[in-house]
């Protein structure tokens, strides 16, 4: 019993042990015990002072750390581990604490350290390279090279400065006379990393604004078990976060286990200039040499240059990164000319069984390129990609598998039921760029490409290609696979695949009739109109008559995009979205329209592509897009292909929809469409902000009894919102049309809402 009451002390002393202290960057003072809000710390460097397992360290919210690094070299423990996290003291509203090291540029205040070297170029010796420049509160953008300092590029940048790196450690600027006389500030990253954990266990992270560090703003090296969440990383700053192993001569240790969600990661760089490619931040995150059974989730990530996700495994002593998770993210990069949505390579053993899934990329300007060798890539939409003119050559491809180096690979990797749309380069591109290796053994299954090839890079091909096999057997690309895939280009004429070797196009009959064909599988795949609800919006589900519908091959894969079970029929769905259907609907619907007449009656036309065994249309409306009343019940006419209804009995908000019914009975549905007719105390939506809306009604005075259902284009509930009548995305919601549903008094109507 003695034994048993011991080993109890013991075990809760160690939870006993466990201190909350408090840091406040202005108001505190490192005398105090720090261990309340009223006595609290002021430096970082206190932390390392004291921290032990289970240890909480709270930074004061609205407080800003600069110069001194936030430096972690201990370790928690699996069941305490060290928690960083934020508090307030008094305004809830204050913003996350920040921790950064942009500083004043050494020596840029001495006007006598300034020598102009040639008219308007002045140079000046400083330890440190800046990583970005920010002079009187605004970033200056680094020019491309040494000798274009001053230049103004094709895209209307100037190109402001340079650094000279060892041995010569200077600094060059462009400015019209002696920069110590003509600025007040002038600042850069103080150190390569803004907050840096040097092989420590066991940390916790959250509501905590990083900033700042030339080379990024969080660093892992060789640390293990580490978890950001709910934070603000890269502001200012090369990179946003950094995963390397640690390596000294021959000790070595890897990181493992390190866990990034639900952050944003956001450059703060918004130049939109021309060419080179890297010209202020680089990665998102960067697990490079050494990072494995890592996640990367329910992240934002917005303009960043080179990649937002990078998995690089170039050294073969290193451990790789190996086994990690990247899903549910969302990437866009709208205000710079080149960024990657998404990049792994590696040599081989060193970047695989990695996993990217349900990830969502908008507005980037370059391909992602996720190489190495057994990595997976499946259930990710990628849309809106445009040609980078930070590069002479084509780069807005949805994915490219290439072979980029002498001892880098591209084999055995799976691309299954992603979706690529809008692209100006085709949706895929295998092309092996003269190195030895071969891109080989790449599975491309069930993916849908739409309207890809939009804008080919010096008409190097057919507008509207879907893929590009760039290389033959003998080249460099070889043995892959390409099954039950949909290519679909509304271009006049376009043909699926370029075999850019042989100087040909095929439709998607004749390149399945390649099969065999320098070692590849080609089978099973459609260039057929896809059908899907609304791209355009963000609605990929097909619609019932579908050719996806049934069409792909199963590759294993429980769920679909939206967690619905991937096999639903004889057999998946080709693309991210599986429908209830069990067959195909012989119908083909055309465009759809409701518009307001002079007569206030809404006029409704549908076309019919093509259809078998009709038997009438009815057309439906509703007041919420989901409860339906019929209409009008209309006869299929014998090969009629236009139709349509005058409805004089409409409401504030009509949603309209044709239901198909065959003689079997089946039936199927037209996308919906909506009508805004004015009436007297009607709902309005009005723009605050970038990412803050209003709802508006003169005859409400008391929101309280308001409540706000928004659902996205899918129809799925994402917010509810009691007795408000503010809408904020925080800049986290994807591209796309949403609806807005107003209940007042059990009344009910509805709003759309376009979210660019």
């Amino acid at each position: 019993m003695r034994a048993l009451l011991f080993v109890m002390f013991i075990f809760c002393s160690c939870y006993l042990s466990a201190t909350t202290y408090y840091l406040d960057a202005s108001g505190g003072n490192n005398g105090n015990d720090g261990l309340s809000s009223e006595t609290p710390w002021k430096d970082l460097f206190k932390i390392r002072e004291v921290n032990s397992p289970g240890d909480v360290f709270l930074l004061k919210r609205g407080e800003v750390w600069t110069v001194s690094k936030l430096y972690l070299t201990t370790s928690g423990t699996s069941a305490q581990p060290i928690r960083f996290g934020a508090y307030y003291d008094g305004n809830p509203g204050d913003p996350m604490p920040i921790i950064t090291n942009i500083d004043d540029v050494a020596n840029a205040s001495d006007p006598i350290l300034w020598t102009e070297t040639s008219p308007n170029i002045w140079t000046l010796s400083t330890p440190e390279p800046p990583g970005r420049l920010f002079i009187d509160g605004n970033e200056f953008l680094r020019a491309d090279s040494l000798h274009k300092v001053g230049d103004t590029d094709l895209e209307g940048a100037t190109g402001y400065w340079f650094y000279e790196d060892n041995p010569t450690n200077v600094l060059h600027l462009y400015a019209p006379s002696n920069p110590a006389l003509l600025y007040s500030i002038i600042k850069g990253s103080l150190e390569y990393y803004a907050t840096l954990i040097d092989r420590a266990d066991y940390l916790e992270f959250e509501n905590i604004d990083f900033r700042g560090g030339s080379g990024a703003s969080f660093g892992v090296i060789g640390g293990q078990h580490i978890e950001v969440s709910n934070c603000i990383l890269g502001h200012s700053s090369g990179s946003g976060a950094l995963a390397i192993e640690y390596h000294n001569g021959g000790s070595r240790r890897t990181c493992s286990d390190i866990s990034f969600i639900d952050n944003l990661f956001d450059s703060n760089f918004t130049f939109m200039h021309g060419v080179g490619s890297e010209r202020g931040c680089g990665d998102g995150v960067r697990f490079r040499n050494g990072a494995s059974n890592c996640v990367i989730r329910d992240n934002v990530f917005k303009n960043w240059a080179h990649n937002a996700i990078e998995l690089l495994g170039d050294d073969p002593a290193a451990a790789g990164v190996n086994n990690n998770l990247i899903h549910h993210n969302t990437i866009s990069a709208p205000d710079i000319p080149y960024a990657h949505p998404l990049g792994a390579d590696g040599v081989y053993g060193k970047c695989q069984y990695n996993e990217f899934y349900y990830n969502s990329a908008t507005d980037c300007r370059t391909a992602c390129q996720i190489n190495g060798n057994n990595n997976w890539v499946h259930h990710n939409t990628i849309r809106a990609m445009r040609q980078s003119p930070a590069k002479n050559d084509a780069t807005a491809y949805g994915f490219v598998l290439a072979i980029y180096g002498s001892d880098l690979v591209c084999e055995d990797n799976r691309y299954d039921h992603n979706l690529i749309y809008d692209t100006d380069e085709a949706g895929f591109l295998l092309r092996n760029y003269g190195y030895a290796q071969h891109v080989a053994g790449n599975s491309l299954r069930n993916n849908v490409v739409i309207n890809s090839g939009k804008a080919p890079y010096g008409n190097g091909y057919q507008e509207g290609t879907s893929l590009i096999i760039y290389d033959n057997n003998s080249n460099g690309v070889s043995g892959n696979t390409f099954q039950n895939n949909a290519f679909y280009s509304d271009q006049m004429g376009a043909e699926a695949v370029y075999l850019q070797y042989a100087s040909s196009n095929y439709n998607a009959e004749d390149f399945n009739n390649l099969n065999g064909q320098q070692g590849h599988t080609i089978s099973s795949n459609l260039d057929s109109d896809p059908l899907l609800m609304n791209v355009s919006n963000g609605a990929y589900l097909p619609t019932n008559s579908s050719p996806l519908i049934n069409a792909a091959i199963d590759v294993g894969l429980p769920f679909d995009l939206a967690g619905n079970d991937r096999v639903y029929g004889a057999a998946p769905d080709i693309g991210p979205l599986e429908t209830s259907v069990l067959i195909p609907l012989p119908v083909t619907w055309g465009a759809m329209s409701v518009q307001l007449t002079a007569e206030k009656e809404a006029l409704i036309r549908w076309e019919i592509v093509a259809s078998t065994n009709l038997r009438s249309f009815v057309v439906e409306r509703s007041t919420n897009a989901r409860n339906w009343e019929a209409v009008e019940e209309l006869p299929a006419e014998h090969e009629a292909r236009f139709y349509h209804f005058l409805d004089g009995e409409i409401s504030t908000s009509s949603y309209y929809r044709i239901r198909q019914l065959d003689w079997g009975g089946a039936f199927s549905f037209s996308e919906v469409q909506y009508l805004n007719y004015p009436l007297a105390s009607e709902y309005s939506l009005r723009r605050l902000g970038p990412n803050h809306w209003q709802v508006q009604n003169a005859d409400i005075h008391d929101w309280s009894l308001v409540k706000l259902l928004i659902y996205n284009a899918a129809g799925k509930l994402i917010q509810s919102l009691n007795e408000m009548q503010d809408i904020n995305t925080n800049n986290q919601w994807a591209s796309g049309v949403y609806w807005i549903q107003i209940i007042n008094n059990g009344n009910r109507s509805t709003l759309p809402l376009s979210v660019e």
